[in-house]
């Protein structure tokens, strides 16, 4: 019986056993061990069972490595199938949301014609990978049809520059070459047709035609700025400016060029009042990754913002025409007294027999603010809102502080941010994200932080604080009101982290604590639009949405703050509110504003607890108490576009007060005879009064014919 020499861990493992015969079995000398014919092993000498036990171990550590080989080899191949189902979905995903676009026909058969492309790909690597996994086939692109002959043709002549043979005879045009390829100005897509003539010499029989472009290539392929702007367009939710960069320049086309195709929506954000330089989520003048921190500092934060001479802010806020304005806007505020229990108007008898000593102190560096007053305001959720009401005396200090300090430091704020800034409100930041939305990026990163005035690290912010101004007063002055402390049922409760939500200097401090995230996002060239704590960044997909919340993350982390995961969000436009408002697209598919279902149902359970028929007042008194929250709900929520909803808001509101009304007048006598006053027929008017103790069924029925 011959033996065979045992396998190698190329071999494959379904096509040899793992382990073969004894029998089979050689000999280092690759010499059969002898005698095992008809012998059993047990009858085996000592070294034939050595040699033999040797075998099997080496044997053994062979096919152990080759099984590890396979097994790493198909996870790979796992991976890889995982990754081109995720990008088949995806495909099919943008292909079906493609049919909400506004898209011509011509648009709509390149982007059809695009997708099926990469998707036929995808699925064919998908089968090779299934079927055979070392085996790679090319790439094969289905054919392209030839351009539509209904689109403007410009003709481009290339002919050679020299026309004399290297014999000294001319040479002469004999035929020519004709390629087409699909241009792009922004609105308009037309054909170049690229002319080569064909130079031949009749001495010596030589041709010579004009190099044909890279670029340009037969069977109507588009031009490589087409190429490069779809490329970029294709990716632009999640693609580093930096490639970007490269795809431009690969494609030698003028960078300045390809962005004409971005004027439509600078041109709609300059309506607003704001120009957007952005390309997709990303600016493409500048280099940064999205995987990685800002490779540069913006100009206006941090140590790369040099302090202005700032010396002395504090005397100038203590001045005497900057304190009467102070004073002014904190009487108009009408704010409650403080711990000390002074309000106004005793804490301007105060203020007229120990000012000079206030005011000493405030230079010297020796006054302490007191503790703010703890007050915890129900929200329509059920849960409580924390304020911390200073007292009237350092309201007024507050404010003084800030009309000197916000004229220096708004100005270096970002343009994106519009919360509690002078000439700015909640309407602009809903313009913006409104036109994001409409330029096409129909993602949101809703990012909302947990608790954000209550977590304010005071050494972070102090930080940032003096980046921006180097007055020492006016800095410990800042520092002492952040460790003030808030008095809860009469203890002094010590605060190292957070600024009082109700003093005059909070929202300021805020703007310049979240300011270096605005500062990150625009040099990333983010389109974004912060509001306080609430800040939406509009991206166009998904998966560019969770890279920006992921960036986000790390960010607040270095501010240490931290995201409320129940309120944010990565999610359609469509689907998400911001500052009160939603957002829906009309049959013009136009992007429109409307009041998001919270705010209308926080809207109606505050008209029902102004409305109640059981609070005994008289009419007068309920639309004493009715009118300013409509005027003010109404001039917050202009921005509207809905007709429908106001219509119903103002016939149910009509409904609630008739119903008031008719409760009132009680008696049925009562009811006829004012109802005959107001001008109601005979019948209308016995009918709710026959009916006098149905109030809200009879508010709604014949009585509106009246």
């Amino acid at each position: 019986m011959s033996l065979e020499a045992p396998i190698t861990a190329k071999s494959e493992v379904k096509t040899e056993p793992i382990f073969e015969p004894i029998s089979a079995l050689k000999t280092e000398s690759n010499a059969p061990i002898g005698g095992l014919g008809d012998i059993r092993p047990e009858t085996l000498t000592p070294a034939q069972l050595q040699t033999l036990a040797q075998s099997l171990i080496e044997r053994i550590s062979a096919d152990a490595k080759r099984i590890q080989d396979q097994h790493t080899e198909l996870k790979l191949r796992q991976t890889q199938i995982d990754a081109l189902t995720h990008e088949i979905r995806l495909l099919r995903h943008l292909r079906f949301a493609a049919k909400t676009e506004a898209m011509d026909a011509l648009q709509v058969k390149l982007f059809e014609e695009a997708n099926a492309e990469d998707l036929a790909a995808a699925e064919q690597r998908l089968a090779q990978l299934a079927i055979k996994p070392a085996v790679t086939a090319p790439k094969s692109r289905p054919a392209r049809q030839r351009l539509p002959a209904s689109l403007p043709r410009v003709d481009i002549t290339h002919e050679p520059q020299d026309t004399t043979c290297a014999c000294g005879a001319p040479m002469q045009r004999i035929s020519e070459d004709v390629s087409e390829r699909l241009d792009y100005v922004p609105g308009v897509f037309r054909v170049e047709r690229h002319i080569r003539g064909v130079w031949a010499c009749k001495c010596c029989a030589h041709l010579r035609q004009q190099a044909m472009p890279a670029q340009i290539i037969e069977s109507g392929i588009p031009s490589a700025r087409l190429l490069a702007q779809v490329l970029i367009a294709k990716y632009d939710d999640h693609l580093p400016l930096y490639r970007q960069n490269e795809i431009y320049a690969r494609s030698g086309v003028d960078k300045g060029g390809a962005d004409r195709g971005l004027t439509v929506m600078r041109q709609m954000l300059e309506k607003s009042g704001r120009v957007s330089v952005a390309h997709g989520e990303a600016e493409c003048d500048l280099t940064s990754d999205e995987t990685c921190d800002p490779l540069h500092e913006h100009p206006d934060t941090g140590s790369a913002k040099q302090t202005a001479g700032t010396g002395g802010l504090l005397e100038v806020a203590l001045t005497r025409q900057n304190l009467q304005m102070a004073w002014k806007r904190v009487k108009a505020n009408k704010g409650a007294a403080g711990v000390d229990g002074l309000d106004i108007g005793q804490t301007a008898e105060l203020l007229r027999t120990r000012w000079p000593d206030i005011r000493q102190a405030l230079l010297a560096g020796r006054y302490r603010p007191s503790p703010v007053r703890k007050v915890m305001i129900p929200k329509p959720d059920g849960s409580q809102r924390e304020l911390g009401i200073p007292t009237v005396l350092d309201r007024l200090i507050q404010q003084a502080l800030l009309q000197v300090l916000q004229p220096k430091i708004d100005p270096t704020f970002s343009e994106h941010s519009h919360g509690f800034r002078p000439g700015r409100r909640a309407h602009d930041a809903v313009k913006a994200a409104r036109d994001y939305v409409q330029s096409g990026k129909r993602v949101v990163v809703d990012v909302d932080l947990a608790k954000f005035f209550d977590r304010v690290n005071h050494d972070i912010l102090i930080d940032r604080l003096k980046k921006r101004i180097d007055d020492a007063g006016v800095i410990r002055l800042i520092r002492a009101y952040l460790n003030a402390g808030i008095m809860d049922g009469g203890v002094v409760v010590d605060r190292h982290l957070g600024t009082p939500q109700g003093g005059p200097l909070s929202p300021l401090l805020a703007n310049v604590l979240l300011d270096e995230v605005d500062k990150a996002l625009e040099v990333r060239g983010y389109s974004f639009a912060r509001y306080a704590d609430d800040c939406n960044v509009y991206v166009g997909s998904i998966k560019a949405g969770e890279r920006v919340m992921a960036y986000l993350r790390r960010l607040y982390d270095k501010l240490r703050l931290q995201i409320n995961e129940a309120k944010s969000a990565v999610a359609s436009a469509f689907g998400r509110k911001f500052l009160g408002y939603a957002l829906w697209v009309a049959k013009s598919k136009e992007v429109n504003c409307a009041v998001a279902h919270k705010a209308l149902d926080n809207f109606k359970a505050r008209i029902r607890q102004l409305t109640r028929r059981s609070g005994g007042r008289s009419m007068a008194q309920v639309v004493e108490k009715l009118r300013p929250y409509l005027l003010g709900w109404k001039a917050y929520f202009g921005l509207a576009q809905t007709p429908r909803v106001w219509r119903e808001l103002d016939e149910w509101l009509r409904h609630r007060l008739r119903a008031i009304q008719l409760k009132h007048w009680k008696r049925p006598k009562a009811i006829y005879r004012e109802l005959k006053v107001l001008g109601a027929s005979e019948d209308v008017a016995k009918q709710v009064a026959g009916n006098c103790h149905r109030w809200w069924r009879n508010s709604d029925g014949a009585i509106k014919e009246c």
